[in-house]
């Protein structure tokens, strides 16, 4: 990558942080209790999923949730 050892460090650190940030945000999972289903039943009635054409309807469980 061309970088220094610390200038890599400092990105993934940031990186790091940005991805705690998230989850912590929009991710029940990082404190401990998973909203998926809230966060589902929440898209389907804005209509922002369609639940009789879902992408992933195929899979049988959801890992970690």
């Amino acid at each position: 990558m061309n970088i220094s050892s610390e200038t890599y460090r400092k990105k993934l650190s940031r990186i790091r942080q940005k991805m705690s940030d998230f989850m912590s945000e929009n991710c029940g999972l990082a404190k401990g209790k998973c909203r998926c289903e809230e966060r589902v039943q929440y898209a389907i009635k804005k209509q922002r999923l369609n639940p009789f054409s879902l992408e992933y309807s195929n899979l049988t469980s959801i890992p970690n949730c």
